[in-house]
């Protein structure tokens, strides 16, 4: 039911209102069971346009009626492949990780590599959304590297011909190594870094003479240049 001027929806306190609230509801509802579908209406080569969408519900999750939308759709987003990867492939929220740093975004190709699904760089827009609670996207960590890198390539020496493509020239290692440094500075206190330090000299990270990456902890001799962002203390 409209207003007398049927520019606004009548929301008072008469029986016409409160129809208006249950059609909304039931509105909110129907929307929230079909997501996926309604995904689909949006290109998939933009990724940025169904969460436009999704930001516009999310911008009104405070207000009196229309925030039942917001209440509706968030349980639903957590768990449905909605957002879209560096690589194009569409996950659940719980299974993305959002690079809070240029370097973090400059990497993601490395990271994707070793198994950890990148949000795709038109999503940055909506950092605030996506990293909510209610959706699930989560801030990459460093120990979240260390334990894919660790899968991927191991702990014993590597030849730089056998690492993931995209840490196979020594220009793609020092994204890596930017990441990681600025991954490193965002632990909370020394106890975990000592922690994490432990865990880096024991993996192969450090680029000898030969070509061979190998744990910090095991080599006499390293290129100084190649080494110099992560391992100095070691």
């Amino acid at each position: 039911y409209p207003s007398p001027n049927r520019k606004n929806i009548l929301l008072d306190s008469s029986y016409k209102a409160e129809w208006n609230r249950a059609a909304i509801l039931c509105a909110a509802v129907t929307l929230a069971q079909h997501l996926e579908e309604i995904k689909k209406i949006f290109s998939p080569e933009n990724p940025a346009e169904f969460w436009d969408f999704i930001n516009t519900i999310y911008a009104a999750r405070e207000t009196e009626v229309f925030g039942v939308f917001w209440q509706q759709i968030h349980p639903y987003i957590r768990q449905l492949p909605l957002v879209a990867t560096s690589r194009n492939d569409w996950l659940m929220p719980k299974c993305v990780f959002y690079p809070d740093k240029d370097s973090l975004g400059e990497a993601a190709q490395i990271f994707e590599d070793i198994g950890i699904p990148i949000v795709h760089p038109d999503l940055y827009e909506f950092q605030n959304l996506i990293i909510d609670s209610n959706v699930g996207v989560r801030r990459l960590t460093i120990s979240q590297v260390i334990d894919a890198f660790k899968t991927e390539v191991g702990t014993d020496c590597v030849e730089i011909s056998s690492m993931p493509l995209s840490l196979q020239t020594i220009d793609q290692w020092r994204l890596f190594w930017s990441a990681l440094d600025d991954l490193y500075a965002n632990l909370p206190n020394v106890t975990e870094q000592l922690r994490i330090d432990e865990i880096l000299k024991n993996l192969p990270l450090a680029l000898d003479s030969q070509g061979t990456f190998s744990p910090p902890k095991d080599l006499r001799a390293a290129d100084s240049e190649t080494t110099r962002m992560l391992f100095t203390n070691f």
